[in-house]
């Protein structure tokens, strides 16, 4: 009777077996501690815009926990720049918070003239429909940077509306001229609010930390700064924002005479003056 040829993957698994015995059994990995958000809130943050969140729900507890540690970031002013939603930047082609840029939209010129028929704008404060295009905020950049940045891509790319090259106009110089202008009405109508409202222009102020400290000194080349003040209690660390750059006079009144309430200058706390503090921000870096 013939010998049936064993199956030599019988052979395999019955020999590994008798070699290694009980060693052969199943192990589980143990997964690590992990106790950042990234992971186990991992499929609140997979495919969606990153950015930081200063909700309760955020920095709150659970179970008696913190999940994540409270860095006192509401009162931040470059928190706060980081945590705007993310657009896309023409120029650099990456995503950026859109506090660091510039946003521009086309409107319909009321009266077209030499075959333009729509006038590309710079937008201070997002309003209205239509389409945008966002470039850096820096006047040193857009001025070396193609008219077509400024153009909204859906603009010229939209199944309904087309427009050529030829029908849009793009006056740069003239869009941030006015972007400019803009930022520097909003920064005096905020100061102007504020002088309004205290009852004292040179009533004093404590400093705490991230407070932002607003001065007019065109000696100092430094526009912006982070600095830690040695001899005050707590040694706060504070924010410097520098108008010197702007050769206002206007501003520089308001900043070093009419609104100083402390010796290093005119003293703003975030989370009141947010909204002012921004543009105070965007005008400093639009400006260079």
């Amino acid at each position: 009777m013939p010998r049936s040829v064993p199956d030599m993957s019988e052979l395999l698994v019955k020999g590994v077996k008798h070699v290694y015995g009980r060693k052969m059994r199943k192990t589980r990995p143990t997964l690590p501690n992990v106790e950042s958000p990234l992971v186990t809130h991992f499929h609140r943050w997979a495919g969606k815009r990153i950015r930081l969140s200063f909700l309760a729900a955020e920095l709150g507890t659970r179970e008696g926990q913190h999940i994540l540690p409270d860095w006192n970031l509401r009162g931040n002013l470059f928190a706060g720049l980081l945590a705007a939603p993310m657009r896309w930047d023409r120029l650099g082609n990456l995503r950026v918070p859109k506090s660091f840029l510039m946003q521009t939209k086309a409107r319909a010129l009321e009266a077209p003239s030499d075959g333009k028929l729509v006038k590309i704008i710079s937008v201070v404060e997002e309003r209205g429909p239509g389409s945008s295009s966002y470039v850096p905020q820096s006047k040193a950049a857009l001025q070396r940077a193609k008219q077509a940045m400024f153009v909204p891509v859906a603009l010229q790319q939209s199944d309904m509306r087309y427009f050529s090259s030829e029908e849009i106009a793009v006056d740069k110089d003239t869009l941030l001229a006015e972007y400019s202008a803009q930022l520097i009405s909003k920064v005096k109508e905020g100061l102007e609010v504020l002088l309004s409202m205290s009852g004292t222009s040179h009533e004093r102020v404590e400093l705490e930390d991230w407070d932002v400290v607003v001065t007019y000194d065109p000696d100092n080349a430094n526009d912006i700064e982070l600095r830690k003040c040695k001899g005050i209690p707590g040694d706060p660390v504070v924010i410097i924002l520098n108008m010197g750059c702007l050769k206002c006079t206007e501003l520089e009144e308001l900043v070093n005479l009419r609104l100083r309430n402390h010796e290093y200058g005119l003293v703003l706390k975030v989370l009141k003056n947010e909204r002012l503090l921004k543009f105070m921000y965007r005008l400093i870096t639009f400006s260079r």
